[in-house]
């Protein structure tokens, strides 16, 4: 709906007339010369407009257009029809604004680490990811490590998660949560936002890589030996619903792995409870080690039918390949 759309807005924009000029002449009946409460009018005005970056939190751009408007025929909405004309030439010419129209279409000022890759396209250059060993104690003897390597991603008003994998600040996430945006708002469990450039994305998976300068945290283990199975101890990690609710832990089993007829895609089907907000975190085995990213429940709330996208998918879809694994 309208609401979730604006919670998705990457930049605000607001108006300030900060001049208006106008003549008005009202019409009188010719021969009485009574008024007659119809209009005729004219508008110049300046318009002052503020763009304010949901992700950076701050005022980027300021602009400044005119706009102009007459109306020659008397009506009795004259006055206000003609203001409105005028109001709207100026939001014209502030579209027409080349500095505002690159800034709105989101082309990047300077080049990313890595090229942004248009979605749904498979022309990515092969990345090497860094090995992280795979782990073979309990997750609660880590869990806090594993914890701070999951994050909330925020775009706008509105959030999904992510965690961190093969270092250099790397961060796997869906696409539905970052959508066609070069930049979001990166939140670590320990407090730290900043911001993190969006590298790769593929909207048929699902999946998008965003890069952070961060440094320091240790990224998750991938589990990449195919040898899951249903019944299998599973946990998903995410931000669902609140971003109070950040590196939220819940328990469940693998239930089955499902195709997706249209498209191929595959899926894990699991039990493991999962909200909004949860979509772009990971799926863990009962080790701490990646297997799935949370992308999508059946129904509007939490039945226990929920699906995850493999964590080898993910990878081949963005062409990211770990080093000693088969094809890398």
């Amino acid at each position: 709906n309208a609401d979730k759309e604006r919670q998705k807005a990457l930049y605000m924009v607001a108006g300030r007339i900060t001049d208006i000029k106008g003549n008005i002449c009202e019409q009188h009946h010719w021969y009485f010369g009574t008024p007659e409460d119809r209009y005729a009018a004219e508008f110049f005005m300046k318009v002052e407009w503020t763009v304010y970056s949901s992700t950076l939190r701050k005022v980027v751009a300021q602009f400044e257009t005119e706009g102009m408007a007459r109306h020659d025929k008397p009506t009795r909405q004259g006055i206000f029809t003609t203001f409105i004309d005028a109001f709207a030439d100026a939001t014209d010419a502030l579209a027409n604004n080349q500095d505002f129209y690159h800034l709105a279409k989101g082309d990047a000022p300077d080049q990313d680490v890595i090229p942004i890759a248009e979605r749904g396209q498979k022309n990515f250059e092969p990345l090497a990811l860094t090995q992280v060993p795979v782990s073979t104690q309990p997750m609660g003897r880590h869990m806090a490590d594993t914890q701070a390597a999951v994050v909330t991603v925020r775009l706008g008003g509105s959030h999904g998660s992510g965690f961190l994998i093969g270092g250099n600040g790397l961060i796997l996430t869906n696409y539905h949560v970052v959508t066609d945006t070069s930049e979001v708002t990166i939140v670590f469990d320990s407090g730290l936002e900043i911001v993190g450039k969006v590298l790769r994305r593929d909207s048929i998976r699902d999946v998008a890589l965003v890069q952070v300068p961060v440094r320091g945290v240790a990224p998750l283990p991938l589990r990449l030996d195919g040898t899951l199975r249903a019944t299998d101890t599973v946990f998903a990690i995410g931000t669902p619903i609140e971003l109070d609710l950040k590196t939220t832990v819940t328990k469940g089993v693998v239930s089955a792995f499902r195709q997706e007829e249209r498209t191929g895609n595959r899926y894990i089907q699991s039990d493991v409870d999962i909200s909004g907000g949860n979509s772009g975190g990971p799926l863990l085995d009962e080790f701490g080690n990646v297997v799935g990213i949370s992308v999508a429940g059946v129904g509007p709330v939490s039945v226990g039918l929920n699906l995850f996208i493999p964590i080898e998918d993910a990878l081949d879809a963005l062409n990211l390949h770990v080093s000693g694994r088969s094809g890398s």
